[in-house]
Order: C-alpha cells, then sequence, then structure tokens
C-alpha cells in the first residue's frame, strides 16, 4: 500500500540493521536485550538512524525533508518497531509529536526553524501531559500567561520522552480566555528557552516496558519567553492539539504491528525446533490453527492502519473519527495476538535470555499501546457522540469509497492540514467498505467468492442492527458515565470498520496478491462475524494461510500486506 520510494527506504534500514537473530550483529537483538535490561539508550541503533537520516521522514518534502504520505511514514517507522519498539518510542516518536504540531499550526519561521533543526539531526519533545491529570490534557494547570509582549510560565511538565535532549520543545499551557475551547495554547519553545534559573529539569521516571526511552519531565517558574513562541493564534491550542492527534493516533499504533511480526516469528522459530508429544511442535492442530489466527490479526491490523492513514488523504474531514477508531481497535488486536503468543510459548515467553528472550521485552513494550498517548476509554468519548449523525447520514448508503484506500501501489492526494476537522463530518467510508463491498459481491460464483459471502452478509445485517441503535443513543450516552450498553455499541462499531477494511482490502487486491489473500479474507471475515477459530474453517483456508506464513518466516518477509523482504543481511 505505500509508494515503491518508501519501500526503498525500508530496505535500506533493513540492510543497515541486518539479521536480529544473529547474535554477531551489533544491532541484533543480544544488544538490544543488553541495553534494555540496564535501562540505557540503545545508543548504536540511534547512530543507524542517524546515519540513514530518520529526520527527514518527519520533515515535509517543501522543507527539504521526505515526508509526503503518512502510509509511507508508518511504513518506515515499522522497519524500527519490528526489531525495538523502545527504539521508534525514543527516538521517533517525540519528534513527530511535535513537529506534526508545527506543519499543522505554525507560521513559516516556526516551520522553517523545526525543519532546520530536524535535518541537522536534533531532537524535538512534545509536553501535553501532567500527571495529576493523565490524558485528560485540557485539564492542564501548566499556564503562560501573557504580559505584554511576553509569557510568564508557570508550572510543570512530566512523562515527556525525551526531554532531556530536546532542542526544542512543544508544549501544552492555558493561557486564558473566556471560552473553554479557547482557554488553552501551543507553545514552540526554542533551545535557551529550556535553560536558566528559573527552568528546572524533573528526575527521570522508570517503566516496566520501553526502559530504553528516558521519561523526564520539566518545571518553569515565572520563566518568560517571547509571545511569537505560540503556535498559531492564541487560544487555538485544543483545536489545533486535536487535529495534530489525528495524524499521530493513526501512525504510533500502526507502526507497532511489526511488534507483532517478530513476535510470531520468533514463536514459530521456537516451535520449529521442539518436539511435543512424538509430534514435531509446529504440525501440532491446536498450535497450527493458534498461528495462523495471530498471523490474520495482523494482516487485519496492518489493513486497518494503513487505510486509516491513507484516509487522511483522501477524506480528510473523517479524521477525527478514523483516529479514534484506530486507536480504540488496534491494541486490542495486537495485545490480544501477543497474549495468544506467549500462551504457545508457555514458560519460554518470560526468559531473559536464550533464544526467545526478545519476545518478554517486546511483550512488556507493546503494553504501552493501549495508554500512551489516549486511553480506550477517551476514544470512546470521541467516537459516541459521532454516531447518530453517521447512522442517519453514512451506515445506511453504498457510498463506495475511493479505491485509493485500499489497492496496493496506488497514488494519494497531499495531505492537506487545512482540510482536517476537530469533529467528523458524519460521512464514514471505512466503515461503509461493509456493504460496498458486499454489494459488489453479487454474481461473483469462484469458490472464494462463496465463502466470503457468507460471513459478510451476517457483518451486514449485523451493521444494519448498529445503526438503529446508535440512532437511538442519548446524551446521556456520551460522557464518562456512558452506562455498559453503550460502550458495546463502539465495540460492534470498531469490528464492522475492521471488517468492511479487510473486504475490501481483499477486494481491489486480489488479482495481484495471490491466493492467500482469499484466505486471508475468508478467515478475517468469518472471526469477525463470531464465527468459527481457523482450525474450522472450510476447505483449505487455514491450510493456504499456514504455508503462507511458513514460507514468508523461512525467506525472511514481512508477515503483513506490503510481503517486502526483511532482516536483509
Amino acid at each position: 500500500m505505500v509508494t515503491a520510494s518508501a519501500l526503498d527506504r525500508v530496505a535500506v534500514l533493513e540492510r543497515k540493521f541486518g539479521d536480529p537473530f544473529d547474535s554477531a550483529n551489533p544491532l541484533g537483538f543480544q544488544e538490544i536485550l543488553a541495553v534494555d535490561e540496564r535501562g540505557e539508550r540503545f545508543a548504536p541503533g540511534e547512530r543507524a538512524l542517524d546515519e540513514f537520516g530518520m529526520n527527514a521522514e518527519l520533515v515535509p518534502y517543501e522543507l527539504g525533508g521526505r515526508f509526503t504520505r503518512l502510509d509511507d511514514l508508518i511504513a518506515v517507522g515499522r522497519a524500527v518497531s519490528r526489531r525495538d519498539p523502545g527504539l521508534n518510542a525514543g527516538y521517533l516518536t517525540p519528534s513527530l509529536l511535535a513537529s506534526v504540531c508545527v506543519w499543522l499550526a505554525g507560521d513559516d519561521d516556526q516551520r522553517r526553524y523545526v525543519a532546520e533543526t530536524l535535518l541537522a539531526g536534533h531532537r524535538l519533545a512534545c509536553a501535553y501531559h501532567e500527571l495529576e491529570h493523565g490524558n485528560e490534557f485540557t485539564a492542564a494547570e501548566f499556564t503562560a500567561r501573557p504580559a505584554g509582549d511576553r509569557l510568564i510560565l508557570d508550572g510543570r511538565k512530566e512523562v515527556i520522552a525525551d526531554v532531556d535532549r530536546a532542542e526544542a520543545l512543544v508544549l501544552f499551557a492555558a493561557t486564558g480566555g473566556t471560552q473553554p475551547a479557547q482557554a488553552h495554547s501551543q507553545l514552540l519553545l526554542r533551545g535557551p528557552d529550556l535553560t536558566g534559573a528559573r527552568v528546572r529539569s524533573l528526575p527521570r521516571f522508570g517503566t516496566v516496558g520501553l526502559r530504553g526511552v528516558h521519561l523526564g519531565g520539566i518545571a518553569f517558574h515565572a520563566a518568560p519567553v517571547d509571545e511569537d513562541r505560540v503556535l498559531g493564534r492564541l487560544g487555538r491550542g485544543t483545536e489545533n492539539t486535536m487535529k495534530a492527534f489525528q495524524l499521530t493516533r493513526i501512525a504510533l499504533p500502526a507502526m507497532m504491528t511489526t511488534v507483532v511480526d517478530t513476535a510470531l516469528r520468533c514463536t514459530v522459530r521456537h516451535l520449529l525446533g521442539r518436539t511435543l508429544y512424538g509430534k514435531a511442535a509446529i504440525d501440532l492442530p491446536h498450535l497450527k490453527s493458534k498461528l495462523v489466527d495471530v498471523f490474520v490479526t495482523l494482516v487485519a491490523a496492518d489493513a486497518f492502519s494503513t487505510s486509516a492513514a491513507r484516509s487522511l488523504h483522501v477524506y480528510p474531514g473523517e479524521g477525527a473519527l478514523h483516529a479514534a477508531t484506530v486507536k480504540y481497535q488496534l491494541p486490542t488486536l495486537l495485545l490480544d495476538a501477543m497474549n495468544q503468543l506467549a500462551m504457545i510459548l508457555g514458560a519460554h515467553s518470560y526468559l531473559r535470555a536464550g533464544p526467545t528472550a526478545i519476545f518478554q521485552k517486546l511483550m512488556r513494550d507493546i503494553r504501552a499501546i493501549g495508554v500512551v498517548h489516549i486511553s480506550r476509554a477517551a476514544c470512546r468519548m470521541t467516537l459516541l457522540p459521532q454516531f447518530p449523525l453517521l447512522a442517519r447520514r453514512s451506515w445506511g448508503t453504498e457510498d463506495a469509497a475511493d479505491e485509493n484506500l485500499f489497492a496496493v501501489g496506488a497514488d494519494l492526494p497531499p495531505l492537506e492540514f487545512a482540510k482536517l476537522r476537530v469533529t467528523g463530518n458524519g460521512r464514514d467510508h471505512l466503515f461503509g467498505g461493509l456493504s460496498t463491498g458486499l454489494a459488489a459481491l453479487t454474481g461473483d460464483t469462484t469458490p472464494d467468492g462463496r465463502l466470503i459471502r457468507t460471513p459478510a452478509e451476517s457483518l451486514a445485517t449485523e451493521g444494519r442492527e448498529l445503526r438503529a441503535a446508535a440512532t437511538a443513543l442519548s446524551t446521556s450516552d456520551f460522557g464518562v458515565d456512558a452506562p455498559p450498553s453503550a460502550a458495546r455499541i463502539v465495540d460492534r462499531y470498531a469490528r464492522l470498520s475492521l471488517a468492511g477494511v479487510c473486504l475490501e482490502t481483499w477486494r481491489h487486491n486480489r488479482e495481484r496478491s495471490g491466493d492467500w489473500l482469499s484466505a486471508w479474507a475468508v478467515a478475517a471475515l468469518t472471526k469477525l462475524a463470531g464465527g468459527r477459530s481457523p482450525g474450522q474453517l472450510p476447505g483449505k483456508v487455514e491450510d493456504r494461510l499456514f504455508t503462507e506464513l511458513l514460507d514468508r518466516c523461512a525467506g525472511n518477509i514481512d508477515l503483513g500486506l506490503s510481503g517486502h523482504p526483511v532482516f536483509e543481511a
């Protein structure tokens, strides 16, 4: 689904980092585990990313960088995460979170400054949250009080990745205003603003996972900065933040799909070398079905997050909806997959030494995906108020989405930040894939077409039921005290949106992706319809997927949609 240029850059990274399972590789798992045990940054990995020019991936092309498409950026980030999620979270993520705010709201001088800073190899950091208020960043107590042509900073920001070495910091602060929606602003603080007698660094926060990520804090006491540090207009911080988060709430979870790729690969390698009950462990029917189930989930997560990223280019007005849906659904998919693999590995899933030692680190690291940036509860509150309008305006139609959302190799229009909206526009082309895809199956008499139609029809029926339930929602269902029935509506919506993406991904790529994609679509839709496990799938679906999985593992091929080479020497 990404461009040839991005895949070329991914190939460069793959060759630079080499085979992580090779114990002689200084950028491999053995060294990654050693620095993780010490709670240090993975310095050799960071040097490799410096040499690659990773910061250029974050800078728009017109400002001298390589960033043109969000799905391309995700593909490059996935190459890092498949080896060390902590390297991604500590190197790429802080600068991504900060720079997106500048591209969206900054003036020409601020954009140019941040582009030059990144291209020179420096780091950025982003300070939204305060421990007292968690993900409710609009409750922040940090203030930036206007005083003539200056702003006076007071307060503290905590749990900030990379703040100890950031050349610039994007900070969210209360700046006054008569309306709550206009009470906060984003600031871009530059190097000199982050030092001096009125600025104090806070101690590092220790973590269970992502141990190499340095989470620190910073405190200001009546510290003056120039008023030109404001990003955009004073009081527009909440609006600008909600727009910027649409990119990062899709991109950051999407980059973590390759953590499951590596974990699945590690599990297959382990089983290939084991004998249980007198048989090769890899051939035991129950384990075989579990492996296929994880493979199916991984490809579905890849398709879902990549399509959502592409939708920001094609349908930017739907970004608020799709970003919250991805952040709500993807952690569940990936964590469930990791838990299944842990059950297969048993005691080997938590050993800190030996051939499977990387698994326990991946498991610890990926758990942060469910709570970092925004929680599932906050996503639920973002989604629920949009459902009644969606049910009336979008879910009952067969408004076909642009095929560029799903077709591998398709072109995309530029990402226009100005067209992003704080709330949705009542349209939903990802969820709509279920009805349009089913309509396109009419007359398809191929064996795979018939197998796919059965769960697709069941899911479409459930979609009509969901529309009725969403239409009946009231404002009392939208808050933090929403009843469990409202939460179940969000669960159903996320699952059906995923089903729509799976169906359309198969439909638009079936001719070029080979036999395995049809088998995947049958398995994915059957599972999402609440049907049978992989071991009970019709025909040879499981065998086709199992063969594809083993072939890719043996050939060092990505386990997602793209199927590009990985772990190259």
